[in-house]
């Protein structure tokens, strides 16, 4: 079964290293609901990982708008928010 799991990155600085391992990876780049993204997979034996990461700009609105697309349209089964703000 696929589990997707949500990314909200807050700028380039935090975003930038997950994008370069993801197109190392052959991740597909997009623009998602206005927002810079990449979609990835990481898949074993038993499981199936669908990552969708997305770089939604600074401040509370922004992450909180990425979080609502990212559950409503796209279904993440889990929403982590990286970077420095964010991970505090």
């Amino acid at each position: 079964m696929e589990k997707i799991i949500g990314i909200v990155f807050a700028d380039e600085m935090e975003y930038a290293p997950f994008l370069s391992w993801a197109r190392e990876n052959g991740a597909s780049e997009e623009t998602r609901h206005g927002n810079d993204s990449v979609v990835t997979s990481i898949e074993d034996k038993e499981n199936s990982l669908k990552l969708i990461a997305v770089k939604c700009g600074i401040g509370k609105v922004n992450a909180a708008s990425a979080t609502a697309y990212l559950i409503g349209e796209d279904k993440a089964d889990y929403i982590l928010n990286a970077g420095l703000s964010g991970a505090v």
